[in-house]
């Protein structure tokens, strides 16, 4: 490593600096850069390349779990590779990256990440990372004059149920965590901790989406969704399949919503399509593993 280059835990007096990253990469603001930071902390979660005493590069770490054959492994969820672009092509990202390995694998940790275009794919696969979890995406088209709905992908209309008793109510993170736990839980399922979720919520509706207590015919459900161009957009629904379509359109129609974006897991039976969604070091992940509620 070159003498002027530096890796190790950032530090909070830095988060300026470090959000000056933030922004020329992925352009959010300022504001939602103090967030993240807030919530996760500098001398925790994020690495930082400094050249001098200049922070150029970063990347955090966040922590996650999943059991694998029955057994509770650390996992940690690397997100936000960045680089300022002045210092890109230089191979920093790669040294930070490297660094991060090393020190998972001390720890006995996992790494998981997700690419945000197939650039990255190819980039993280030069790097040794394999396809590790996929995501299927259900959209779902609702005519209401005619009283039907249509699945992307399907011929076929349905009819939307009349007199549904539905309501939308608050859930707490503590709740939904445990529904969610129990809902999912099965080897691949990769579990996020009670602050975590607190944090998807705030950020959820930092973004102006709802987390809510969907309770349809007496029965309790929840979901993580919002809404954009006269889209509901269903980030994650602990909902049984034999019920779902039923519920989400009626969620639609109260939210004045005429289309559905759904993601669910890969194994899920409903017709849609399947993608990758994150990569690991690991080869032997478990079939059908779900991650979710990852940051946008």
């Amino acid at each position: 490593m070159d003498d002027s280059v530096v890796i190790g835990w950032g530090k909070e007096t830095q988060v300026d600096q470090l959000c000056d990253i933030w922004m020329m990469c992925f352009f959010d603001s300022i504001e939602y850069c103090r967030f993240f930071f807030s919530h996760y902390k500098t001398d925790k979660n994020t690495l930082v390349l400094t050249l001098g005493e200049e922070p150029v590069s970063m990347l955090s770490l966040l922590p996650a779990s999943m059991y694998i054959n029955g057994v509770k492994r650390k996992l940690a969820y690397i997100y936000a590779v960045a680089t300022l672009p002045q210092f890109q092509k230089r191979g920093y990202s790669t040294k930070l990256l490297n660094y991060a390995s090393d020190l998972l694998n001390e720890n006995k940790i996992l790494p998981i990440l997700v690419p945000a275009s197939d650039e990255l794919k190819l980039f993280y696969a030069k790097k040794g990372y394999y396809p590790a979890s996929y995501k299927k995406t259900i959209k779902l088209e609702i005519f209401t004059a005619r009283g039907v709905f249509s699945i992307t992908g399907s011929n076929e209309e349905h009819l939307i149920k009349n007199n549904v008793d539905i309501a939308l109510v608050d859930i707490s993170a503590n709740e939904y965590k445990n529904m969610r736990d129990a809902f999912f839980a099965k080897d691949g399922y990769i579990e996020w901790s009670l602050s975590d979720i607190e944090y998807r919520i705030k950020e959820t509706a930092y973004w102006g989406g709802l987390t809510c207590k969907v309770v349809y015919r007496g029965n309790k459900y929840a979901l993580i969704a919002y809404c954009k161009d006269n889209t509901l957009i269903i980030k994650e629904a602990i909902i049984p399949e034999d019920v779902i379509l039923d519920v989400v359109i009626w969620v639609a129609v109260k939210l004045n919503c005429s289309n559905v974006n759904m993601t669910l897991p890969s194994y899920s039976g409903l017709i849609g399509e399947t993608k990758m969604l994150a990569m690991a070091t690991s080869a032997s992940f478990p079939n059908n593993s779900y991650l979710n509620l990852v940051l946008d």
